[in-house]
């Protein structure tokens, strides 16, 4: 690339590498001239500091290049769909089938010695193999379900229903999608 780049440009060959080697590394405030040598290579441009040119200054580049990796690992781990579920035996949970794409109830049996696979029963009573990508907790709501709750709104008229509702949305508190309250700003709070 560097050759074709310098052919390119009709530049000399060994000019340009050497100008490569004191050019500084994104993210890093060294060249590769200073992770090798710590120390610059004498070029045209470095004639004006040609005293401070060959003394060693050693940098700790290395840890400068673990810290950008941790720093990259940390923001693209932040954003990737990372799934570690664990089940245990006899929890109930949504399995996804394969074909339909529809979300189904289930039943954990046991966990299966490949890595994430657990056997499950569906609702007809047949065993299957899923991975947890294909795996949901069912929320503790679900799990107990309240008849209390289905008979009251089955005795209320529409319009009770309607004000119950409205009263309950109006209660609720302003919370993000993640579940953090929205807490508004003080203006002028003299």
């Amino acid at each position: 690339m560097l050759i074709r780049k310098s052919t390119h440009e009709k530049q000399d060959l060994e000019l340009y590498l050497l100008n490569y080697c004191n050019a500084p590394i994104t993210g890093l405030q060294c060249t590769p001239a200073q992770l090798l040598q710590s120390r610059e290579v004498r070029s045209k441009m470095n004639v004006v500091h040609r005293k401070k040119l060959f003394k060693p200054v050693i940098q700790n580049c290395v840890e400068k290049m673990r810290d950008s990796k941790r720093k990259q690992a940390l923001y693209y781990n932040r954003g990737a769909n990372i799934n570690i579920s664990c089940f245990e035996e006899g929890e109930k949970v949504y399995m996804q089938d394969k074909w339909t794409k529809n979300w189904h109830e289930g039943k954990i049996i046991k966990k299966l010695k490949e890595p994430r696979s657990y056997l499950v029963k569906d609702r007809n009573g047949r065993m299957l193999r899923r991975n947890t990508s294909f795996l949901k907790k069912i929320g503790i709501r679900k799990q107990i379900r309240v008849e209390g709750e289905r008979e009251e709104y089955g005795k209320l008229s529409n319009e009770e229903h309607y004000n119950k509702i409205c009263n309950q949305t109006y209660q609720k508190e302003d919370r993000t999608r993640i579940g953090r309250k929205v807490v508004k700003p003080k203006k002028l709070d003299l």
